[in-house]
């Protein structure tokens, strides 16, 4: 039964997608840290700077991003709890 427009199983679909893209960000990111590390050692001329700054960027917008995955991911559970909650009180009134 859909609940507040989500049914149980497109909020499952939500946790586990926001889930798995939190994880290939992250991956993403230790690469992309990993040439963070390196470039001052081998690019230090003015490209360089400009590659450093956008990888600052970056790293600013990664965090935000998997930020609101992470508060995606909680607002799916807590209303996938709500839904489950909401079911068992009306099964409990009905005596189902």
């Amino acid at each position: 039964m859909a609940k507040y427009g989500y049914d149980d199983a497109a909020l499952a679909q939500i946790i586990t997608a926001t889930g798995a893209a939190q994880d290939q960000m992250n991956t993403v990111n230790g690469r992309v840290s990993a040439i963070a590390h390196l470039l001052p050692t081998v690019n230090a001329s003015r490209s360089g700077q400009r590659l450093s700054a956008a990888l600052a960027d970056w790293n600013t917008d990664f965090n935000r991003v998997v930020a609101q995955l992470m508060m995606l991911n909680e607002k799916a559970r807590d209303l996938l709890k709500t839904n489950r909650s909401v079911d068992n009180q009306a099964e409990g009134a009905t005596g189902v």
